[in-house]
């Protein structure tokens, strides 16, 4: 049986699987930006930059808090960033947030970093950041890999 990556259609600048050998379908997805077709296992929400990030844990909280309670609904619930954990000591450097509007910014490193952790903890959601887009959506084929392989050994 192939292995089915659903996709969500807000995704602005989406990963391919295809290229992977995997199908690819999008799909509106309740929560998350990737899962696996008719499976709880897996859900991947993406995060292209700290400045994205920040916006979810401050004035999209209400939105994301709810996302994140739903992510308990899957064994496996992820959050990829796709840049490296010292952006968020940096913030809002490195943020994609343009410079002049820095000064109007209420959230600082430690509190981007304080509610992302202690939330993630709360709901058993493993945050995992990497140096690229290309970096990321490698590591995410790598663990749909191994999942998959797992399951034909449990299934054979």
């Amino acid at each position: 049986m192939r292995t089915v990556i659903l996709e969500d259609t807000r995704e602005q600048i989406p990963w391919s699987f295809e290229i992977y050998g995997f199908e690819q379908e999008r799909h509106k997805l309740q929560t998350g930006d990737y899962i696996i077709k008719d499976s709880n296992y897996f859900v991947f929400e993406r995060k292209r930059s700290s400045g994205e990030l920040a916006i979810n844990l401050g004035s999209k909280w209400k939105q994301f808090h709810e996302e994140l309670k739903r992510m308990q609904d899957y064994v496996v619930p992820y959050i990829i960033c796709e840049f490296p954990l010292e952006y968020l000591d940096t913030f809002p450097v490195n943020s994609g947030i343009p410079k002049y509007k820095w000064q109007y910014m209420k959230m600082n490193p430690f509190f981007l970093k304080k509610r992302l952790f202690e939330s993630c903890e709360k709901y058993g959601i493993q945050v995992l950041f990497f140096n690229s887009s290309q970096e990321a959506q490698e590591e995410v084929y790598r663990i749909i890999l191994e999942y998959q392989q797992r399951k034909s050994v449990v299934v054979s």
